[in-house]
């Protein structure tokens, strides 16, 4: 992360209210391995934490991520 991002103190909690549904609507909407499906998630978190999108979005905005992410790790494992 870089030096000008200032964390929330929200972010625990997010991931507590959100890691899982998140795993389960990534894998419905990308067929792939669970490899992937946990990477692509790993990486939206990762993401969140830099970008710091406004928290009445987050949730949608993380499903947005981790599904992007998660055709594009898709992509390259196929390669």
């Amino acid at each position: 992360m870089g030096g000008s991002t200032q964390l929330r103190g929200d972010e625990a909690q997010l991931y507590e209210q959100y890691a899982q549904r998140l795993e389960r609507v990534v894998t419905s909407q990308v067929r792939s391995s669970r490899v992937v499906v946990e990477e692509a998630c790993a990486n939206a978190w990762l993401i969140l934490l830099r970008r710091q999108p406004a928290r009445q979005t987050a949730w949608p905005w993380l499903k947005v991520v981790a599904i992007r992410e998660a055709w594009r790790l898709d992509g390259l494992e196929r390669r």
